[in-house]
């Protein structure tokens, strides 16, 4: 019986300190893996919970026509966190053209406007109002806490100053907060808004509360509810929920793969060390109580190293998002569930991968362990004409190479799946990081404009900016560039059938139909022509998937790829490519009556007219040739779930020189305006003082606007690259990891082949030629299973919104081609360790 046989699993993790840094690296980067992953797609999650809140408000429902006593009721319900009637006014002229939007209500108003205390403190008393930041600068005086402002004829003390809501600026119109302690008493008429607590059951909240005030009167903040999963489309939550299991599923496995291959390499090559210590007596309980024992030794050294790692390095990516940009603020969330959690998979992957081995050393006779005849197999000597030509094409250390990947089964099947594990990370999270990508809105050159100059739509008719108007704002100071904007000409497309995508067929669109061209059947469909003056085609370039922009000739196009359809699809309207033709009836027209605001409170439908047919010959339609095609649209182009054609303005002109209706039409309704954001206050007021001199136009400052939305959509796309870059990082090093490792154990094996006369450069060859071998395998096999997982992924995110998916060819050979170039780099980082060894004492080794 052997004494104090536990103190030998210590001992043989102190002694072999190579083998056992290299195994700790590999749990310590598992383990990172889940506590990143966990921790990311909270920030993820909370960074659209933060921009729905900040867009929309903080509340869940609203309700209407609500009598004081139901209000009771739902008040003093213990799950709602803060409910409050909200009374609105706007007043015009509160400082210059400014307007203000008075919100009047309860305490609770503020947490559900969201407002934000930059200076002072919240109302406590009637006559104390909060006004935003950037209303300041307009006052003719400064303005401090404690001043009076006046707002129509009631006066009001200034207590503090809120952060800016997102669209106030643009619109012009600042948010004035109040307290109304009154406000409770007559409710009848007003919109009542609750925030229900975090940790209610939201969906059971809300039932219970419209089966109270009828479904008539409540309306869902659905926007927020879907992003907590808690949506009344049940299909919305099911996808949701089924990304992250997929996501954690992977995760999950994948941890325990690697964990499960830094033991087995370890274990497999000491069969015959536990051969020797069941020949002098050690049970299988005691065998199997060595390997666990190491584990948790190497548990308690790993687990918080990788907990560490794994939360640091989201909390790094958040950093660098915001020296990025102040306009979001993203909360870094530590979650106990994702700690704990990480510990119990981390934990239980460690035992599970110590434990399947331990069981079959233990069953393991002594003699065929300490022989190690089950692990390696002897290869049979078979006649072949293709060994025979592959004997003379290759040096005798690159057969020796191939042959030695087979040689121990085990061991080639355990390092091929760990290289294929790396390969099926980067494929199905850098799938995911691309499907995300489709919820957040792209940043085009829309989002980089300053300021923008439009009609203000207050009355019944309509004025445009015409070119001397234009002239005189290009000349202002401090302006960069003035780009127009035409109202979109709506036009009639004629298209072969096999050009609209299945998808779009397969939603039944009615605005899709079928028309007769030359007595044969065609799809017949609306197209937007946006015509583009010169500065703004130039602005066009980079955003050009495919062709050219370069002198577009009479009847050429640029078009747009995908489009916002109903039903939450996106995807091409028309599948179009450079050269192919569409045929357009320049003759349409589409007429909507303008109404007054009178006629729209009044309920009044605008009347249409247009001119659609139902049989066309070859005279009555022009051809126009894509030149170009540009895969999301970088300005705004008029209304979704229509294809989008731009075109000079002058080929414009000329296509419906015929046409009176689309004539009328066509103005420039709107210009955008770029400047340097260290000019935006004295451009600002230049285009003030300009805008006076024609009293039906505005001027809105976008400039704040565009920021905090590229803000928002820029932050996921650095969250999904910066945890590609992490899992890339994990995968290298994992790989580099198991062929150092397989590589390390094989000293012995390695010092005969020099002994025995291998050049230092045959054996370099011969290991690198491994290296690559084990990665060509586990690419292959990593990049089939990737790419089903890809599709499995697709198909939850395509539940939320419809698109089209494509195989990730371009991530497949990145990852092939990556994990044989990191093959051959981990297989050099040993050899200078062996070069340097003694032979002698290499093969003494034990």
């Amino acid at each position: 019986m052997i004494n104090n046989y536990k103190s030998v699993s210590n001992r043989y993790l102190k002694y072999n300190k190579k083998r056992t840094q290299l195994m700790i690296i590999g749990i310590i980067l598992s383990i990172a893996l889940i506590s990143s992953i966990g921790t990311f797609l909270l920030a993820l999650q909370n960074s659209f919970v933060q921009e729905q809140i900040n867009l929309n408000g903080n509340y869940h429902i609203i309700l209407k026509n609500i009598d004081k006593e139901k209000f009771e009721k739902i008040k003093n319900n213990p799950q709602i966190e803060f409910i409050s009637p909200e009374n609105e006014m706007v007043y015009d002229n509160f400082v210059g053209n400014k307007k203000i939007n008075v919100k009047s209500g309860n305490k609770s108003l503020f947490n559900i406007e969201n407002v934000q205390i930059k200076e002072g403190r919240l109302p406590e008393k009637n006559n104390e109002i909060v006004i935003e930041s950037w209303i300041l600068k307009y006052f003719k005086k400064p303005i401090n806490i404690g001043d009076k402002l006046k707002v129509d004829n009631k006066e009001y003390i200034l207590v503090g100053i809120a952060n800016d809501k997102w669209d106030s600026k643009a619109s012009g119109i600042t948010n004035g907060y109040v307290l109304d302690i009154n406000v409770e008493k007559d409710i009848k008429n007003l919109p009542i808004y609750i925030k229900i607590k975090d940790n209610a059951n939201k969906r059971d909240v809300i039932n219970d509360i419209t089966k109270l005030v009828g479904k008539n009167n409540i309306a869902e903040n659905d926007r927020l509810l879907k992003f907590t999963g808690e949506s009344k489309d049940k299909s919305m939550n099911g996808a949701l929920f089924g990304i992250g299991a997929i996501v954690v599923g992977i995760v999950v496995m994948a941890t325990i793969m690697l964990i499960y291959n830094a033991f087995n390499i370890s274990i497999a090559e000491r069969i015959k060390q536990f051969g020797q210590l069941k020949a002098m007596g050690a049970t299988k309980k005691q065998i199997r109580t060595l390997i666990l024992r190491e584990a948790t030794t190497i548990i308690i050294i790993a687990m918080p190293i990788g907990l560490f790692l794994g939360i640091i390095s989201i909390f790094g990516i958040l950093g660098i998002f915001k020296s990025f940009t102040r306009e979001a603020d993203i909360k870094f969330i530590i979650s106990p569930i994702v700690i704990i959690g990480s510990m119990v998979i981390g934990a239980t992957s460690v035992y599970i991968s110590a434990l399947l081995p331990a069981i079959k050393v233990s069953k393991i006779s002594p003699l065929v362990a300490i022989s190690s005849s089950n692990s390696i197999s002897k290869e049979k000597i078979k006649k072949s004409r293709r060994k025979y030509n592959l004997n003379k094409m290759l040096k005798v250390n690159q057969i020796m190479a191939i042959k030695n990947i087979k040689r121990n089964k085990k061991r080639f099947y355990i390092t091929s799946i760990s290289m294929a594990m790396s390969v099926i990370l980067f494929i199905s999270f850098i799938s995911f990081a691309k499907y995300a990508g489709n919820f957040t809105e792209k940043i085009t050159e829309e989002s980089k404009m300053s300021f923008r100059i439009s009609q203000n739509f207050e009355g019944d008719r309509e004025y445009f900016i015409d070119d001397n108007m234009l002239e005189s704002i290009e000349k202002l100071n401090g302006i960069e560039n003035a780009y127009s904007s035409y109202t979109p000409i709506k036009l009639k497309a004629v298209v072969d059938e096999y050009v609209i995508p299945k998808i779009i067929k397969d939603q039944n669109y009615d605005f899709i139909n079928t028309v007769k061209y030359e007595n044969k059947d065609y799809k017949y469909l609306s197209v937007l022509m946006n015509a583009f003056d010169k500065n703004k085609l130039e602005a066009l370039n980079p955003y050009v998937s495919s062709g050219s922009i370069d002198n577009l000739k009479e009847n050429e196009v640029i078009v747009i790829k995908n489009e916002k359809m109903p039903n939450a699809i996106l995807s091409p309207v028309m599948n179009l490519k450079v050269g192919d033709e569409i045929k357009i009836d320049p003759n349409y027209f589409y007429k909507q009556e303008r109404l007054t605001q009178d006629q729209y409170s009044k309920g009044l439908e605008p009347k249409i007219e247009e001119n659609a047919k139902d049989s066309y010959n070859k005279n009555q339609l022009i051809t126009l040739k894509v030149s170009a095609v540009i895969d999301d649209a970088p300005y705004y182009l008029g209304m979704n779930g229509i294809q989008k054609i731009i075109l000079p303005t002058e080929n414009l002109k000329s296509i419906i020189k015929d046409n009176d209706v689309a004539k009328s039409q066509f103005n420039r309704e709107s210009v955008g305006i770029k400047c340097d954001s260290k000019n935006v206050d004295k451009v600002e007021k230049e285009l003030n003082s300009f805008i006076k001199m024609y009293p039906d136009f505005n001027v809105k400052n976008v400039e704040d606007l565009n920021k905090e939305a590229m803000a928002y959509n820029l932050l996921p796309i650095i969250l999904l690259l910066g945890f590609t870059i992490v899992i890339t990082l994990i995968s290298s090093i994992n790989i580099i990891n198991t062929i150092s490792t397989n590589i390390t154990i094989r000293t012995k094996e390695i010092a005969s082949l020099k002994a025995i006369g291998m050049t230092s450069k045959e054996l370099k060859s011969m290991i690198c030629l491994e290296g690559m071998c084990f990665g060509i395998y586990g690419g292959i096999v990593g990049s089939i299973v990737g790419t089903i997982l890809s599709y499995i992924i697709y198909l939850k995110f395509s539940e939320i919104k419809g698109f089209a998916y494509n195989i990730p060819y371009i991530e497949i050979i990145v990852a092939i081609v990556g994990v044989i170039v990191i093959g051959y780099i981990s297989a050099l980082i040993p050899m200078k360790k062996l070069r340097k060894s003694n032979i002698i004492e290499a093969i003494k080794e034990n």
